[in-house]
């Protein structure tokens, strides 16, 4: 395996962010790049597992390759660790963390939770439901599905409504609540 050396490595940094829409990955990046990180453990990172105070990242669990599996293990008992962080990636997860919390108000739509049943199988829908006056983070956790006995099942899919412009908080919600409606209509079994 080839390594960047840091030429290279800055090379790759400014053609990613120095563009008029800058890569969404910088992150992932940066963490790839000064920590060593593996794609898994980055996918599963959550801002819990960084101490900001004492410049750390606790490795305690990974998402796998295709983000269908969250896994609340790593590879290998030496996977679960401690990585210290360099300032640099400090001061940007604390910059990024403060967008994320700033702009995820605006994390509104719809949502499905599918599941396993015993009688029934893999894959069968469970519940739908929308966030309009909450986030879709929020509206999903309050229900504690990845919290069950059998959370390796458990799937969850979001949608969320686009349109040239962001209507009107009464007009979004009203939109949602539509398309929710919508939803459990096509789900709803055949009257026979």
């Amino acid at each position: 395996m080839k390594v960047w050396d840091l030429q290279q490595v800055n090379y790759f940094m400014e053609k990613v962010t120095n563009i008029k829409r800058p890569s969404k990955y910088i992150s992932a990046y940066l963490l790839a790049i000064l920590t060593g990180m593996r794609q898994g453990e980055i996918l599963g990172l959550r801002w819990k597992d960084i101490d900001f105070q004492t410049k750390q990242i606790f490795i305690t669990q990974t998402l796998s390759h295709d983000g269908k599996e969250l896994r609340n293990f790593t590879k290998t008992s030496a996977g679960k660790r401690v990585i210290h962080i360099p300032n640099v990636l400090i001061n940007y997860l604390k910059n990024e963390q403060k967008r994320y919390l700033e702009n995820k108000e605006l994390d509104y739509g719809l949502f499905q939770i599918y599941g396993k049943y015993l009688t029934y199988g893999n894959d069968l829908l469970f519940y739908i439901g929308k966030a309009d006056y909450q986030t879709l983070g929020k509206r999903i956790f309050q229900e504690d599905w990845l919290g069950t006995t059998d959370s390796n099942n458990t799937k969850i899919c979001v949608g969320r409504l686009h349109g040239s412009q962001t209507p009107i908080e009464k007009i979004w919600s009203k939109e949602i609540d539509l398309a929710e409606r919508f939803l459990i209509y096509v789900h709803k079994p055949a009257n026979s």
